[in-house]
């Protein structure tokens, strides 16, 4: 993960740790075990009381615009790998011949 020093990583960091609290409580509540401890700062119950519920309620696609807009690692675009050549086995179990290799001369 990216340094919290922009106010992107921040958003990121607390968002993340806050839905994840948020999802733990929920879990522990419909499987009637303990939930974790409540929140004691006023950070804490905006997070969980505000945040986490309105986050949840969103539509996917606004939830998905406004992660689309913010900068980092989720906006990196992947490269799909070269295709390599054929299997070592083929589909019926019989091993493929290796490819010929030119030949080359003794100089």
């Amino acid at each position: 993960m990216k340094t919290r020093s922009s106010f992107s990583g921040w958003l990121r960091h607390n968002s993340e740790h806050y839905l994840l609290a948020d999802a733990q409580r929920q879990i522990a509540a419909k499987y009637g075990r303990p939930a974790p401890p409540r929140p004691r700062s006023a950070k804490d119950r905006f997070w969980l009381q505000v945040f986490a519920p309105t986050y949840r309620r969103l539509p996917w696609k606004l939830r998905r615009f406004t992660i689309q807009a913010m900068p980092g690692s989720h906006r990196q675009h992947w490269t799909t790998p070269p295709r390599r050549g054929t299997p070592a086995v083929s589909v019926d179990g019989y091993l493929h011949a290796p490819p010929a290799l030119p030949e080359t001369r003794g100089e």
